[in-house]
């Protein structure tokens, strides 16, 4: 068994400890928060900051962790990181994106494993 898979059923089996919902489909793994936001809170403003400026700057640097608003009380916290460049590093995170909206909705934390990259964000500081 590969490290991407031990890491996998690690996270899956720590998810399914605490409730979240899983998602699995194909080579994709995922867990969505329960917890929902509304689409004119600020957080569903924040969230799709933080996404857009994640694939860029992961396709960029490989990796990269941020939370927003900067400069107060945060709102939102990504993460995300590509283990392939350029273009299929934007590809990959753009189908985590694709991934959580479809089968996450308006959670207000999610998580996506494909083989290329991985993407998470979340209401709280992880």
């Amino acid at each position: 068994m590969n490290s991407v898979m031990v890491r996998m059923m690690v996270v899956v089996v720590l998810l399914l400890q605490i409730g979240i919902r899983i998602v699995e489909a194909g080579e994709v793994y995922g867990a969505c928060n329960p917890s929902k936001y509304n689409e004119n809170e600020q957080f569903a403003t924040d969230l799709e900051y933080v996404l857009k400026t994640i694939v860029s700057e992961t396709r960029n640097k490989g990796r990269y962790l941020m939370h927003w608003p900067e400069d107060a009380q945060p709102n939102v916290y990504g993460f995300a990181i590509c283990f392939v460049g350029g273009d299929l590093c934007t590809s990959c995170l753009n189908a985590c994106i694709d991934d959580i909206k479809s089968n996450c909705g308006n959670a207000i934390g999610a998580q996506v494993y494909h083989n290329e990259c991985d993407l998470r964000y979340e209401k709280y500081k992880f």
